[in-house]
């Protein structure tokens, strides 16, 4: 699996991803990049069908470093709960996956 990285203005510790040229913040100074390696928790999930998928599609939202970046992306994954422990992962169809961790 591929890291993901995410940045952090270095002025106010806002945390971004994807990592900008300017932090959303407004501050002038270049983010600070940071492999995103630990687990996050699921916040949220939902089911949606594109087409003639018998299963759907899940899309989950978790949060990571503490509550700070809360990112929305598909599992890779038959099942999920409030409060797993997912990864993310850069992907090729869309710019990240979850997977269970």
């Amino acid at each position: 699996m591929a890291a993901v990285e995410y940045g952090t203005c270095p002025v106010c510790g806002t945390v971004m991803l994807p990592v900008l040229d300017l932090s959303p913040c407004g501050h002038d100074a270049p983010p600070v990049r940071a492999p995103l390696t630990e687990s996050g928790t699921v916040y949220s999930w939902t089911r949606v069908w594109l087409g003639d998928e018998p299963n759907g599609r899940l899309i989950v939202m978790a949060d990571f470093l503490d509550g700070a970046l809360r990112v929305t992306a598909p599992l890779d994954g038959a099942e999920i709960a409030i409060g797993d422990a997912v990864v993310l992962t850069a992907a090729e169809d869309v710019p990240y996956r979850l997977v269970n961790s």
